[in-house]
């Protein structure tokens, strides 16, 4: 909840909706902060097809099936309704038993279009169910502008941001960032032996993933961190002196073990 709070109040200062925000943070939160920054300065800019961002892919389908079945009930209640067949030239004394229907399957594709453009059309519906399926089409594509028209703006200008990992709970629960630790090292044994649930699955998920998430050295779980969406899950120590030395690096969460560290002397010399 407080991610989501977070996200919320820094969408709010870069769409201007709030100018200054004061607020008591920790070191914690204004790291968190940063990581939900640079999050949304790294936001994919917008392209030629921006503007059907505002739908999903599957709200735009079943727009496109919607207006296809207007259009053709549309045709099929002018056919069969008596009300649509006029005579276009009823002072004619040659003409008099000639009748015409205006919704032809062209008149029938082009009139929901000119309603959804908000355009209107010269081909007006006569019979009662005709207007009857002309006022559903027209109720529906004004709940549809209007929440594409609220949605536009803001897709155009604040990109959607993602929430940030922040924990090995998160780490475990999400796909889309791969993870690994040094192959034989003490933190792949910690994984392997834990009893803890999150653990667990972590270590079996590193232990079958193919290709391997495992690497060779700290050198190389490093340089796959910079090139690619990969976690790498190394000691406090190397992961403090890597961070100091590349502004590119951050550490998400806090400790997952307490490890002490030896070191070998000579007999005697101390």
């Amino acid at each position: 909840m407080l991610v989501q709070f977070y996200t919320a109040i820094i969408e709010s200062i870069l769409t201007s909706s709030i100018i200054v925000w004061f607020a008591g943070a920790t070191v914690r939160d204004k790291q968190r902060l940063q990581r939900i920054m640079r999050s949304a300065e790294k936001g994919r800019k917008p392209g030629y097809f921006s503007f059907l961002d505002p739908f999903s892919p599957a709200v735009w389908l079943f727009m496109l099936l919607a207006y296809l079945a207007v259009s053709c009930v549309l045709f099929l209640a002018a056919r069969l309704s008596p009300f649509e067949w006029y005579n276009p030239q009823p002072c004619s004394r040659h003409r008099q038993d000639v009748v015409e229907n205006q919704y032809s399957l062209g008149n029938s594709l082009w009139f929901p279009v000119g309603g959804f453009m908000q355009q209107g059309s010269e081909v007006m519906p006569r019979a009662l169910s005709t207007r009857c399926v002309s006022g559903v089409w027209w109720a529906f594509t004004l709940i549809i502008i209007s929440s594409y028209t609220a949605n536009l703006a803001a897709f155009l200008t604040v990109q959607r941001m993602e929430v940030p990992i922040e924990s090995a709970d998160d780490l475990a629960d999400q796909t889309n960032i791969q993870y690994g630790t040094i192959h034989g090292g003490s933190t792949m044994t910690f994984f392997m032996n834990s009893r803890y649930q999150t653990y667990q699955r972590m270590w079996n998920y590193m232990y079958s993933k193919q290709p391997s998430v495992f690497v060779k050295s700290t050198e190389e779980g490093i340089a796959r961190v910079l090139n690619s969406k990969y976690a790498f899950l190394m000691e406090s120590t190397m992961n403090e002196y890597y961070r100091t030395s590349n502004c590119n690096l951050t550490q998400i969460g806090g400790l997952l073990d307490t490890k002490g560290y030896g070191i070998g002397m000579p007999l005697g010399q101390w």
